[in-house]
């Protein structure tokens, strides 16, 4: 099967343009992630705050 040339360098073009895409949207993923994680830890947001401290056992003597 004989395939022109402007139809390979299609194929190629278009290949390559969904890697880009997908590299992309990888790091852009990974960047929201990190900034998430920053916003997150600057708020000084704990969920150990929201607990009930425990209460300390009874001391026998």
């Amino acid at each position: 099967m004989f395939l022109p040339a402007a139809c390979v360098v299609g194929l190629l073009y278009s290949g390559r343009r969904e890697g880009l895409a997908a590299m992309v949207n990888i790091a852009i993923r990974a960047t929201s992630h990190v900034a998430a994680w920053i916003v997150w830890h600057s708020m000084r947001v704990s969920l150990l705050d929201d607990l009930e401290a425990p209460a300390p056992p009874d001391v026998q003597a």
